[in-house]
């Protein structure tokens, strides 16, 4: 062992340490630079982290951006493949390391002028093998999937699909926020918390009906980077659900009994869950009747379904193309295509038309009938 994994052995595991000289053998460390205080290394896995090595006080600081390491902080196989370089090149090293023997050994090389004092005393390792060169993609396959089980949602996490109304009313299209939850020490739920979800979390999730919902909703999302950086590799809990998966996706978060309707602002352990209605879709129906004095229309509108029919003002939320959220549940609403007289009569609550102007609003209404 040299002069530096002698210092960190202790600190890394064993399958750091041979999958770290693997890489080094393989010749994964890309690029080193260093001098006898600190040292620079690009070291290739998944993808290329930077290593940095330094000794303050007779002791050896590193780090390392993989996901493990910034994680844990734990010592990875790149610091690894990393010091073995650095050995290899003879940094971090000072005079005072050094015994009689190692100079002795090295003198006769430096004094024919064959090598730098500091490459003279570490033998560079062989090259490797022509078969170990045609396993490199599949140890980094390994080193891939190793790195996701590292995201992955322990077994006791649950998670929460959250509507929110304000937002969906804003931007008209369907937000959904996923929050999760993890189970305390005395077997109860903890509080809701919001934060990023890995690209590959689906994928460790217990329940299969979570993992089917997650992974339509991250391929609804354009900007989902499958790297491993701590940041690239997850997205924002924040969704918006296209119409064309409203009829996929808002069954499976209601069958979970995890779907939520947020209509203030709340933490998320209040809101009240929502049920979805398979029945046949609501549709806007106008009612045009006379006013009391006799003197002009006035139009309202309802939802009918069947013979059941609901008023404008009771849903929570309506919207185009287009669904109904009603009595904690989730239906279907044909608005066929003049959704905007239902936000006109939802604002107005009627519409008041003058009897001499009559005929010219039934060719009006004419013009939107389907």
């Amino acid at each position: 062992m040299g002069y530096l994994t002698e210092k960190i052995s202790d600190e890394v595991g064993r399958l750091a340490q041979q999958r770290g000289r693997e890489y080094f053998v393989r010749g994964a460390v890309k690029r080193i630079e260093g001098n006898a205080s600190s040292v620079d290394a690009v070291v290739q896995g998944a993808m290329k982290y930077d290593v940095n090595i330094y000794i303050v006080d007779d002791f050896l600081d590193y780090s390392c951006t993989c996901p493990y390491f910034q994680r844990d902080l734990d010592p990875c196989k790149h610091i690894w493949a990393a010091c073995l370089a650095a050995e290899r090149e003879g940094y971090l090293i000072r005079a005072e390391d050094v015994t009689s023997r190692e100079l002795f050994e090295a003198l006769p090389e430096v004094l024919i002028g064959k090598a730098n004092p500091k490459t003279a005393l570490v033998k560079n390792p062989t090259p490797a093998p022509g078969w170990k060169k045609q396993l490199q993609p599949l140890l980094g396959a390994l080193e891939a999937d190793e790195s996701r089980s590292r995201f992955a949602t322990v077994p006791e996490r649950e998670i929460v699909y959250i509507i929110d109304v304000r937002d969906t009313l804003t931007t008209e299209r369907l937000n959904v926020e996923v929050a999760q939850r993890d189970r305390k020490m005395n077997g109860t739920w903890g509080r809701l918390k919001i934060k990023r979800l890995g690209v590959h979390e689906e994928n460790n999730l217990p329940d299969p009906a979570d993992r089917k919902i997650v992974a339509i909703l991250f391929g609804s999302r354009h900007e989902v980077f499958y790297g491993y950086s701590s940041y690239r590799d997850s997205v924002s809990p924040d969704f918006v659900i296209p119409p064309p998966l409203w009829d996929v996706v808002l069954p499976l978060m209601c069958a979970t009994g995890r779907c939520r309707l947020r209509v203030a602002s709340t933490n998320g352990d209040e809101d009240p869950p929502v049920q979805w209605d398979d029945g046949e879709p609501w549709e806007l129906r106008l009612k045009v009747a006379r006013e009391g004095d006799g003197e002009g229309y006035l139009v309202t509108g309802v939802l009918r379904r069947g013979e059941a029919e609901m008023e404008l003002a009771k849903p929570v939320l309506l919207l185009a193309g287009g669904l109904v959220f009603y009595d904690g549940r989730i239906a279907r609403l044909s608005d066929h295509g003049v959704f905007g007289w239902i936000s006109l009569l939802r604002a107005r609550g009627s519409l008041s038309i003058p009897r001499e102007e009559g005929d010219a609003f039934l060719t009006a209404l004419l013009r939107f009938s389907r």
